[in-house]
């Protein structure tokens, strides 16, 4: 993966909120999304299966998330090397 392209460095504008680093990305270079930003992970999770299905991205599974009050799931659909590319700064 060529990230930097001729550039040495690539400045990407991100925010801190609640614990959580966000950074402004687009899906397939169209979708505006945020991003939680999490360097250990390996694969997108996103809340809203259109993105993927506008897109004709193909899903690789789902997976139940635990929502703060310790009693209600969101469903999240896990899809790996999605298309997005960062807003830069």
């Amino acid at each position: 993966i060529d990230l930097l392209g001729d550039q040495k460095e690539v400045e990407l504008p991100m925010k801190y909120e609640q614990g959580f680093i966000i950074a402004k990305v687009f899906l397939d270079g169209v979708i505006p999304l945020n991003l939680i930003f999490d360097t250990r992970a390996e694969n997108t999770v996103i809340f809203e299966r259109i993105m993927f299905d506008l897109l004709d991205i193909p899903l690789n599974g789902t997976l139940l998330i635990l929502g703060a009050d310790q009693n209600s799931y969101e469903l999240g659909h896990i899809a790996r090397r999605v298309p997005l590319q960062f807003e830069k700064g």
